[in-house]
């Protein structure tokens, strides 16, 4: 059974330096690409799996339901996490039998899991600032400030009644180069889907 809780900290702890990294790779991206905007984002460390498995927000109110969290990666790097901090110590010194402990472990996981994953996304919806909604956002044309593509998250940043506002996108397209005019199809609690701008509507 140690064998278990270590292999699942270990492999909990490895997801969180991976999306630390990735993270920390796509901010220098944008520190390049938009010189004094390369400012730290909720993104990566948080990433749900895809941009349809997240929280399909209907003018501000996220759809409710336990499907999504399911799908988050975060929720299973915490409860890997947690399930291996509670079970190792205790198993290592025979502080309890060993399916109590398993039991234990399991619970506390899972619900820091679940906690983790709600508390993030409350963090990410207080990121559109104070009266914005989803219905705001949907069809704001804004500016790439991190490089996003189809299965890699970037950055945009929106201007909407008068604040600005940078946030992680996803999109469909190839590739969507730092300084892109986008516009926003779809919101998915803290982060917009978006596609390239027409000509006619560029920021340029």
């Amino acid at each position: 059974m140690l064998t278990l809780y270590l292999t699942a900290l270990i492999f909990g702890l490895g997801l969180f330096v991976v999306q630390m990294f990735a993270s920390s790779d796509t901010d220098h991206v944008g520190a390049a690409g938009d010189a004094g905007h390369g400012e730290p984002s909720l993104p990566l460390l948080g990433a749900d799996a895809g941009h349809h498995a997240g929280d399909a927000a209907h003018d501000g109110h996220p759809a409710p339901g336990g499907g999504s969290v399911l799908l988050s990666l975060r929720f299973y790097m915490f409860v890997a996490i947690a399930f291996g901090v509670v079970g190792t110590p205790v198993t290592a010194f025979d502080l309890s039998p060993p399916l109590l402990t398993f039991a234990v472990a399991l619970i506390t996981a899972l619900a820091v899991g679940v906690l983790a994953s709600v508390a993030f996304r409350a963090i990410g919806r207080q990121t559109l600032g104070a009266g914005i909604t989803s219905a705001d956002l949907r069809g704001q044309i804004g500016r790439v400030l991190v490089a996003c593509g189809e299965g890699r998250p970037g950055k945009v940043r929106l201007t909407v009644r008068g604040q600005l506002l940078d946030m992680v996108a996803t999109t469909d397209e190839g590739r969507l180069e730092p300084g892109t005019s986008v516009i926003v199809q779809e919101v998915h609690a803290e982060r917009v889907h978006v596609c390239a701008a027409p000509g006619e509507l560029s920021l340029d």
